[in-house]
């Protein structure tokens, strides 16, 4: 992909890409209302997996009940 990509009617257009990516399947281009253009790719890629290193999760305690089953019993 490099740092452009070919678009069909528009030719080669400038991208700031994050990923590497195989197969684009659709593109979509939004126009804001600042005049800016943002293209989103619809694509095929694997994801990497990553191994937890030990490290630590949270959850969140600011709710009233982790859940409620049909009979309206919380836990």
């Amino acid at each position: 992909m490099g740092r452009y990509i070919k678009l069909p009617k528009l030719g080669f257009v400038k991208i700031r890409q994050s990923m590497e990516v195989e197969k684009i399947n659709h593109v979509i281009i939004e126009h804001t209302p600042a005049g800016k253009y943002f293209a989103v790719l619809n694509v095929d890629f694997e994801p990497e997996p990553r191994l937890n290193a030990g490290g630590t999760i949270g959850i969140d305690v600011g709710i009233k009940a982790f859940y409620s089953n049909a009979q309206c019993e919380n836990s």
